[in-house]
This record gives structure tokens, C-alpha cells and sequence, in this order.
């Protein structure tokens, strides 16, 4: 009976440290690269966003004992190393694991509704035209729904960030993916620390079962 017990207080205590060193990890890339973008993951994948396209999990690097997968965005999404966040209208994405979105289309007077989010080809763009949402020579609607996607594109990779437009989106962009911006050395640094901790966590759980 008193071996009993002491096995099941063991697998209770071997749940704190697990959860602290994944908060750790988390912890541990915030401050190895202070710069917009560095997240648990690295750039280009997103927290638990498996999706399927032939094998569904070739593209995760998962650890099970604390249930987080790191996984590369999907079509239609970028991410800097927390979730995926989808295109905003007047940009695309058809490939996977991305860091940032195309631009539909590179003339400055063709307008698109900057709320239509998630296209993953040129084809899905026309959905998005400004056409879709306001009536032509309706210039108020057309300055608070619409841009063109070289404005769009630049508002999301130029310094300094524009968080103002990225909170003018539905749903919102928040302040850790606000930028297409790459730190080549900052997120590089963060996330193989991150990874290591979330690697002795996996490690720490399987030793105590």
C-alpha cells in the first residue's frame, strides 16, 4: 500500500515540473530574441495547427508529455512561432510554413476588402476585390474597408510596425505577428533554446512513468 502511494504522489510531483519547464521554454525565447517574431516555434510554424495534406504530421515536430506540436502554417496563414494567422485581404499564400503573404496583385488602383482573410491563390484574391463589399464611387467605404496589396504588403514589412492597421483587422493581428519582418539571428537563437527545453520536458515525463 505505501509503495502505491508513494508512485502516485511521484506522477503528481512530475506534473509541476513539466508544466514549469514548458512555461520556461516559452520564457527562455521571449528573452533570447526580444524582437517581434520570436516565439515558442520557430518562424513559419504555429503552436497545435496541424492540418492535412497527404501525411498530417510530417510537418509537426511534436512533445507529447505536454501536448504541444510545432507545426508549419497551412496555405492561406503565415506565422511567427505562436498561432497561425490568416492572409489579410489583398494577399495570398499557397505554400506552406510561411513567415509572411504574397500580394495579389502589384497595381496601386486595384482595391481589395482588407477583412477577407485566408486566400491561398490568385483565384481566391477575386474574392477579396473591394467590389465585393462596396458599391462603386462609394470612397467612404472604400478608405475604411479597402486597400490596394502593395499598400497592404508594405504596412506589414516596413519598420517601424503598424499595430494601428493590424488591430483594424478582423479578427485582429496581435503584436507578435504585426510583422514580416525576419531577425535572422534573434529567432534563430530563441527558438533551438526553446526546443531544448521542450525536448527535457518530453525527456523528464517519460523518465517518471
Amino acid at each position: 500500500m505505501e509503495l502505491v502511494r508513494w508512485r502516485r504522489t511521484r506522477r503528481r510531483s512530475a506534473m509541476a515540473p513539466r508544466g514549469v519547464l514548458a512555461l520556461c521554454a516559452l520564457q527562455l525565447s521571449r528573452q533570447a530574441g526580444a524582437e517581434i517574431g520570436t516565439g515558442l516555434c520557430m518562424d513559419g510554424q504555429c503552436i497545435n495547427c496541424i492540418y492535412c495534406a497527404g501525411d498530417c504530421y510530417s510537418r509537426c515536430t511534436c512533445y507529447n508529455d505536454i501536448n504541444v506540436c510545432c507545426c508549419s502554417s497551412p496555405p492561406g496563414y503565415f506565422a511567427r512561432g505562436y498561432d497561425k494567422i490568416a492572409c489579410p485581404g489583398g494577399t495570398y499564400q499557397d505554400d506552406p510554413g510561411s513567415v509572411s503573404c504574397k500580394a495579389c496583385d502589384e497595381r496601386e488602383d486595384v482595391l481589395y476588402n482588407i477583412h477577407y482573410r485566408g486566400a491561398t491563390d490568385k483565384l481566391e484574391c477575386m474574392e477579396a476585390l473591394c467590389s465585393t463589399v462596396c458599391a462603386p464611387g462609394n470612397t467612404t467605404c472604400e478608405e475604411s474597408q479597402c486597400h490596394s496589396a502593395p499598400l497592404i504588403v508594405a504596412k506589414l514589412s516596413e519598420a517601424p510596425v503598424d499595430q494601428a492597421f493590424c488591430d483594424t483587422l478582423t479578427p485582429r493581428i496581435p503584436s507578435s505577428a504585426c510583422t514580416w519582418i525576419q531577425h535572422s539571428g534573434a529567432s534563430h537563437r530563441a527558438a533551438p533554446v526553446a526546443a531544448a527545453v521542450l525536448a527535457a520536458a518530453a525527456a523528464f515525463g517519460a523518465s517518471v512513468r
